[in-house]
């Protein structure tokens, strides 16, 4: 079974979210993706999926753009 979540908040409290939905949900592995953001942005914006595998207590699969 699968379960999909559509948030609309900041990056870091996005990961937050999706983080503590998996854990409450038990769920076995969290599907992100990624854009396309390249050198000065990607470090200056940070990333979504990069919080959530910070933050994620459950194995993270990053699908790339």
């Amino acid at each position: 079974n699968a379960t999909f979540l559509k948030l609309d908040a900041p990056g870091e409290q996005i990961a937050r979210s999706m983080t503590g939905a998996a854990l409450e949900r038990g769920v076995d592995l969290i599907i992100t993706g990624t854009r396309k953001l390249s050198g000065l942005s990607k470090v200056l914006l940070g990333s979504v999926s990069s919080e959530i595998i910070k933050l994620s207590q459950i194995p993270v699969l990053v699908v790339p753009p």
